[in-house]
């Protein structure tokens, strides 16, 4: 029901944000509103067993995800945008003490990109919370410093304009804790319509079929932790998730600036740490699962992942 109530919410608000989006805005303000766009999604991934619980247990997965780019400065070489980022998992459990968890994260993104010459630099620094549901009701009263989370990087690249080395630095759950971690690799642009990415830890293909239609392919670490307040334990506990998914899209792009997602995807090395309502420690692996998703975007957005942001 929590999770029904949340999406209607998410709906309700991108109509309004798609309404917003598509305003004109004016061309003179230094605020650019070309920067405006709206991208929504939803996944779902099929319960799957826990390995080695003593009993029979397993988890489902719900995702939701609405993001918009909100403000838009530029000055000579430099860029500077501003964002809005939410994501709602559910975790659906069988055979586990307690209720299911509602987990949701918010950011504010902030990037940033410089170029000169065949050089580029891009960065991000998103600040926000990631947190459970009980906290977001009553943020005023639940909420702490153990609850904001901090999302941060930056990106170099450089060399032939269709062979460009990309080396930079990150920090983020993604692995299932926050922590720093490289990043290295080489973006590749063989022909117009395709564009190749092999790099750590994110590594990607686009390929533009029609000027409407595009397939993207991308494997990328989709872990994530969220701050778990227990009103059944009086008590508080990181939730933490670690997996890798590989996914591909079809993008459908209509000249109204309205574009239809659809993806299929295979999550692997799926672990869940976490304490139950009984106070027992959880920490468990779960088959690997495929995975279905939709959205829709309004205006030039990225293609939105899970728990991922683009450096």
């Amino acid at each position: 029901m929590m999770g029904m109530t949340l999406i209607r919410r998410m709906l309700f608000a991108g109509t309004a944000l798609a309404a917003w989006v598509t305003t004109p805005g004016n061309a003179a303000d230094p605020l650019d509103s070309g920067a405006r766009f709206l991208a929504a999604r939803y996944a779902r991934l099929p319960a799957a067993d826990f390995a080695g619980s003593p009993q029979q247990a397993d988890v489902a997965t719900l995702e939701a995800q609405l993001s918009a780019g909100i403000l838009q400065a530029q000055r000579g070489a430099g860029e500077l945008t501003l964002g809005f980022d939410y994501q709602y998992t559910r975790y659906g459990y069988t055979g586990v003490a307690g209720r299911d968890r509602d987990l949701h994260r918010v950011q504010l993104p902030v990037r940033f990109s410089w170029q000169q010459h065949h050089w580029r630099l891009d960065g991000l620094f998103a600040a926000g919370v990631s947190t459970s549901s009980n906290v977001i009701k009553d943020p005023f009263n639940e909420m702490s410093a153990d609850d904001v989370q901090i999302t941060a990087g930056a990106a170099a690249r450089g060399g032939d304009p269709r062979r460009q080395w990309v080396a930079g630095l990150a920090y983020s759950a993604a692995f299932g804790r926050p922590r720093a971690y490289p990043i290295i690799g080489v973006e590749l642009i063989p022909t117009e319509r395709l564009w190749v990415r092999v790099a750590f830890p994110d590594t990607a293909l686009r390929v533009t079929l029609t000027p409407h239609q595009t397939l993207t392919a991308r494997l990328f670490p989709a872990g994530h932790q969220w701050h778990v307040v227990s009103d059944q334990l009086g008590d508080d506990f990181d939730y933490r998730f670690q997996a890798v998914r590989a996914q591909l899209s079809w993008s459908y792009r209509w000249r109204s600036r309205l574009t239809l997602d659809l993806s299929l995807g295979y999550e692997t090395g799926r672990h869940h740490l976490f304490v139950d309502d009984s106070g027992t420690r959880v920490d468990l692996d779960a088959e690997n699962q495929v995975l279905l998703a939709v959205g829709f975007r309004f205006g030039v957005a990225p293609l939105p992942h899970t728990h991922s942001h683009h450096f």
